[in-house]
């Protein structure tokens, strides 16, 4: 076990994160029982400019925390982040559309929600600012933890803003992706009146909401009248021309 930690720790240290993150649920992490089942990475050689910076091929398992939350570089996010006996291994942001995670870890919502968990990551590579994988299996080792946000607290490392009403109708549609389902309405009385609140999910460097916003659809949370917290919270998606940012 101590040869296959070794390589792990050798091979995933090659593996160059520029963002660091760290687990709203840090509590979490610090398992004595942490621990790499198995490691079957190769690194692949890169070949041109437009591969990642390093790439790894093959599967490795080990143990640390799972969470979703919204980040400074990423929205609805799930990150793994592994025990601290293995601090060289960096956050990993998962692709997790290979399995079906218990709610709330399987969606994106006003708020955080973390467990500790063995998984399966495969093929992870650095595109030099984050390390990226594929999550192909897990298995819980505790309970789900949820915080969620309320009107006054935003929890979380993720980078919110409250969107003013611009539009001259009494409502504006808002949308379960950009131009899809309508799932509901925002009033214009309920924003205006302060009693709605509009929070723009938004990350570094979208150029789409820095100069394109008009014609962008635009993700965010909202909370109703009687939103007590981001439980209630809409999640979903308006256009540009109907809000501006709050200064």
């Amino acid at each position: 076990m101590k040869i296959i930690v070794s390589i792990v720790i050798m091979g995933f240290y090659l593996l160059y994160a520029d963002h660091l993150h760290y687990p709203y649920f840090e509590e979490l992490l610090h398992d004595k029982n942490g621990k790499i089942i198995k490691n079957t990475l190769k690194k692949v050689a890169k070949t041109n400019s437009e591969t990642p910076e390093t790439y790894f091929i093959g599967e490795i398992t080990l143990t640390g925390v799972l969470e979703r939350s919204d980040t400074f570089e990423y929205r609805n996010a799930l990150m793994f982040y592994p025990d601290s006996y293995v601090t060289e291994l960096y956050n990993i942001v998962l692709d997790d559309k290979h399995v079906k995670l218990p709610s709330p870890l399987d969606k994106a919502f006003f708020g955080v929600s973390a467990a500790r968990a063995e998984v399966t990551i495969k093929n992870p590579y650095s595109d030099g600012e984050d390390v990226h994988g594929k999550l192909v299996g897990f298995k819980l080792l505790g309970d789900i933890q949820i915080q969620y946000s309320t009107r006054d607290q935003w929890i979380g490392d993720g980078y919110y803003q409250i969107l003013a009403y611009n539009s001259k109708d009494d409502y504006i549609n808002i949308r379960d992706k950009a131009n899809g389902k309508i799932i509901g309405k925002i009033l214009k009385n309920d924003i205006i009146n302060g009693n709605g609140l509009l929070v723009l999910i938004d990350i570094a460097w979208d150029e789409k909401l820095i100069y394109h916003w008009e014609t962008s659809w635009i993700e965010v949370y909202y909370l109703p009248p009687n939103a007590k917290d981001g439980r209630d919270a809409v999640h979903g998606f308006v256009h540009g021309s109907q809000v501006i940012r709050q200064e």
